[in-house]
């Protein structure tokens, strides 16, 4: 770990002052710790996110998150570590000096003697990971595994050598090296090999539990983390589990941002069950909505309803949406058009109550025909929607209806808005005074390739909240967005992106 002897006197320092504490983490201690182990995950891994692509890229990014979770519980426990250091036996607090040569030599531990041990333990718990991978894909052709101690370190895991079961065997759940510091074991793959015999399993199984931590009790490749959640760095008392819940207020760079937009950070649900639970949690944990249930329509495929969930991924973590909204009110989000319907959204107005709020977000599960919605300089009429590439056809609906849950005109319902969304409409309704102003001037001269060219489409002209929502997706989804959906972007990008 890289951290200079300038910068353990300035941390010692700023703990002694008060000015920094387990709940006013330094950033640079959270990323040396994190940089340091993360070298160690893609040293086991056998390369960073940009080498690998499907099943290894989706598991590295799984490691990658863990590590990062972890490295912030460490950070938490070693500043309350240290900090508790002030004080002597009987509450009294003890000099600089003395602090200083205790903070030191607590930070040595902390990040040296631990440190190596698990940089060591996420290179070897990343191989193995990988590695299950690799088995899983090869199993019909293999479909036993035998285990192998190595080295003087493997004592715990002696009764383990030799043991063979099949691939799909449970056993493996919690076997699976390493299985302890410094482990160094591993797994053999065979077409044909004489199993362990299911009594001797159970006794070997119980000996070798019985020694073993509860940390090491999992499958890194199944269970896609390198240190479990059993950890004692994840163990707080209950005044901190709320901090913990926000990485202990501590940031984890998106993929994106580590591979320059290289590698997407969306990892595929596998099941219609996970991409519903994953919908429900991003939504409440990005925007404080209270989502009761998701409803996924049978005739999406699971490519399709990735698709969809990327896309309420991204957006949520992107954008802040309508601040008037009552964030208490339960609301349902569906994956189902209606026969008339693409999507909506449901809002409720309480006018006694002065408040808003959202019913149902339905996202559809069909978009607009693709030669509705894709630009065509030679049409003889305008487009019905304003234009998306046709790539992005399938989540056009999403975006939309996205659109709807940023802004929707409540003038009319609600009273004392905030200053600035009051002026954020101002200014939505000046773009298009302007839009219509210009489209009139072109209809004049009966000009449709330049009509088309600066149209959101028909349906934009219902009322200014599909105005937005068809800019919106033009913003977000053509490679090329018109004059109009440009600024329709740039102004919600400037009021609601976090």
């Amino acid at each position: 770990m890289k951290y200079s002897e300038k910068e353990i006197e300035d941390l010692l320092d700023g703990i002694y002052s008060g000015a920094i504490s387990e709940y006013n983490i330094p950033e640079e201690l959270y990323f040396s710790i994190t940089d340091y182990l993360k070298s160690g995950l893609y040293k086991g891994f056998g390369g960073n996110l940009t080498d690998f692509e499907g099943k290894d890229l989706e598991l590295l990014q799984e490691l990658r998150e863990n590590v990062y979770m972890f490295g912030a519980a460490k950070s938490f426990q070693e500043m309350k570590d240290i900090g508790s250091l002030m004080f002597d036996e009987d509450g009294n607090r003890v000099s600089s000096k003395e602090f200083n040569s205790l903070g030191s030599q607590a930070f040595e531990k902390w990040n040296y003697d631990w440190g190596r041990t698990e940089y060591n333990t996420c290179a070897a718990q990343a191989t193995m990971a990988v590695k299950w991978n690799e088995i899983e894909a090869n199993k019909d052709l293999l479909p036993i595994l035998s285990y192998s101690t190595i080295g003087d370190a493997c004592d715990i895991c002696e009764p383990l050598d030799g043991f063979t079961a099949p691939v799909d065997d449970p056993a493996w759940n919690s076997i699976m090296p390493v299985n302890h510091f410094n482990c160094e074991c591993t797994v053999t793959q065979h077409e044909e090999k004489e199993l362990t015999p299911d009594k001797e399993k159970e006794e070997i199984l119980d000996a070798v539990h019985g020694e073993m931590s509860d940390v090491f009790k999992m499958n890194p490749g199944k269970d896609g983390y390198i240190f479990s959640p059993d950890h004692p760095y994840f163990d707080v008392a209950p005044k901190d589990e709320a901090f913990a819940k926000t990485n202990f207020g501590l940031p984890i760079p998106t993929v994106e941002e580590e591979t320059g937009g290289k590698v997407s950070g969306f990892i595929e649900a596998k099941t219609i069950n996970e991409a519903r639970r994953r919908i429900r949690e991003i939504i409440v944990a990005e925007s404080g909505l209270n989502i009761d249930k998701v409803s996924v329509s049978s005739t999406l495929s699971m490519p399709q309803i990735n698709a969809r969930l990327n896309t309420i991924e991204s957006l949520f973590k992107e954008y802040n949406i309508n601040p008037i909204i009552d964030r208490s009110i339960e609301s349902n989000v569906v994956l189902k058009s209606t026969d008339r319907l693409d999507g909506f959204i449901k809002y409720q107005y309480n006018k006694g109550q002065n408040k808003a709020s959202i019913k149902t977000i339905n996202f559809g599960d069909r978009s607009a025909d693709s030669r509705a919605v894709v630009f065509d300089p030679a049409a003889t009429k305008i487009r019905r929607f304003s234009r998306v590439d046709k790539e992005n056809v399938d989540i056009a609906t999403v975006v939309h209806e996205f659109g709807h849950i940023i802004s929707i005109d409540l003038g009319g319902y609600i009273k004392n808005q905030p200053a600035w969304y009051n002026e954020f409409n101002a200014d939505l309704r000046d773009i298009r005074t302007r839009y219509r102003n210009e489209l009139l001037k072109l209809n004049k001269a009966r000009n449709m390739a330049e009509i088309n060219e600066l149209s959101l489409g028909a349906y934009s002209g219902t009322n200014i909240d599909e105005f937005l929502a068809e800019g919106f997706a033009e913003y977000k989804l053509s490679s090329n967005p018109s004059k109009y959906a440009t600024e329709i972007g740039k102004l919600i990008d400037k009021n609601f992106k976090k």
